[in-house]
């Protein structure tokens, strides 16, 4: 059970569901909540059922999603590839510095020639 508890779940029944008096059947939840749980021997199996209510939040919120695009036109390949021969991205300097050179002068042409779109 520390297993389940250690992943955020939590386990629900406390008393034996097989009629040799050992818990083998087992409510896990996760984020949600049970109420009125009992084990009831329904006589058709050694296993007894358990009966619970779910507890489910009437109003969920959906999450809002930021999809973010570019569209570029037909010539902006051509002017990409004309803007980023004219730059001067590549400099004497370390690693750190050529790469993020490299970032900014390719964001800032993408940027003038494709701008983000929110969606």
């Amino acid at each position: 059970m520390r297993l389940l508890e250690s992943v955020g779940y939590s386990q629900h029944v406390s008393g034996p569901t097989h009629n040799n008096g050992h818990t083998l059947n087992l409510v896990t939840t996760h984020g949600v909540g049970i109420q009125n749980l009992s084990i009831r021997d329904l006589a058709v199996s050694d296993h007894s059922a358990i009966v619970f209510e779910l507890l489910i939040p009437t109003a969920i919120k959906p999450t809002a999603h930021c999809i973010k695009t570019r569209s570029p036109s037909s010539l902006a390949t051509v002017k990409f590839m004309e803007a980023l021969s004219t730059s001067a991205f590549i400099q004497s300097g370390s690693v750190d510095v050529l790469v993020d050179n490299y970032n900014t002068t390719l964001g800032n042409i993408l940027d003038t020639l494709a701008p983000v779109k929110k969606k």
